[in-house]
């Protein structure tokens, strides 16, 4: 097979017809590129890809509203949102669920916490809220 600059001519023959339906012309260009045998072949291999994509016809389900629906709800829920965007509500949505969860969550905790405000913390008594001590 000579395989320098096959015309476009000879792969739309290719994927069109075998060896024994073409013409004298198309015979004569197709063999100075290729023998008859290999030819087919090709052309067997086309035609089995050919089939074989027909046969995975895939449906793509169609939206829930279709895109050229132009009321309020539809254009809402077909509107493109960008990647980032979604990150940053995701990272919006934690931080407001890791406040909420170290938020004082029983009276006792909110007495504890009121009478640290309003008393303050002295260093010289070693009144310390129990939860800013740590050893080393």
């Amino acid at each position: 097979m000579n395989k320098d600059k096959i015309p476009e001519e000879i792969f739309e023959l290719l994927a069109s017809k075998d060896y024994s339906n073409l013409s004298n012309h198309e015979r004569t260009l197709v063999n100075k590129f290729m023998t008859p045998n290999e030819f087919d072949t090709l052309h067997d291999t086309i035609y089995a890809f050919s089939m074989a994509d027909d046969a995975l016809d895939i449906q793509v389900p169609q939206l829930l509203f279709p895109k050229n629906d132009s009321s309020y709800l539809s254009k809402i829920l077909n509107y493109p949102i960008p990647t980032y965007l979604v990150a940053a509500g995701i990272l919006v949505l934690l931080g407001l669920f890791f406040v909420l969860q170290s938020s004082p969550s029983s009276e006792s905790d909110l007495k504890d916490s009121l009478e640290v405000i309003q008393n303050g913390t002295s260093i010289a008594n070693d009144n310390y809220p129990e939860d800013l001590v740590f050893e080393l």
